[in-house]
């Protein structure tokens, strides 16, 4: 889940210098924002991110600072553990 003010939205892609979100409102589209992003397990990351790109029904954005790639690969681990019934 990404936040930015009062807005909750949902991550599609996520990597350390970045996110591809869900844009549920087309007006919604500031060319900057202060943000937090909440993993499941309610560890809540701050960060800036520049938006670098908008589609129907989504936006791209780069962040500054970068997550930390051990909160990165943590949640791969988690969600590999997961969803591990899916590995072939």
């Amino acid at each position: 889940m990404l936040v930015w003010g009062t807005h909750f939205l949902r991550v599609l892609d996520l990597s350390e210098s970045g996110a591809r979100i869900e844009l549920l409102d087309e007006s919604f589209c500031p060319s900057s924002l202060d943000v937090s992003i909440i993993f499941p397990d309610d560890e809540e990351i701050f960060t800036h991110a520049n938006v670098v790109r908008t589609c129907p029904g989504m936006m791209a954005l780069t962040f500054s600072p970068a997550i930390p790639f051990s909160r990165i690969l943590a949640e791969q681990r988690r969600l590999r553990k997961r969803y591990c019934h899916l590995d072939s």
